[in-house]
């Protein structure tokens, strides 16, 4: 029974794969899209992406999951 229920895992990840995520990353392609920015670009001197003013602070960690509402 366990061996079927694999099986059955196998091939729904197969078609969610080939029939979900490959003409995705074709369309992404065709269009010219990188939403994971990993094109290389020789003419950059780093890759570093310089982040805003909203770095988290200590109080943020210790109530991280308490809505902003009930603080």
């Amino acid at each position: 029974m366990r061996s079927v229920i694999n099986l059955i895992e196998n091939i729904i990840l197969g078609l969610v794969f080939f029939v979900v995520l490959t003409p995705l990353s074709v369309i992404y392609r065709f269009v010219g899209q990188d939403p994971l920015q990993m094109k290389s670009n020789k003419k950059q001197k780093s890759y570093w992406i310089v982040r805003g003013n909203d770095d988290p602070v200590v109080k943020d960690f210790k109530s991280q999951f308490v809505s902003k509402r009930a603080k």
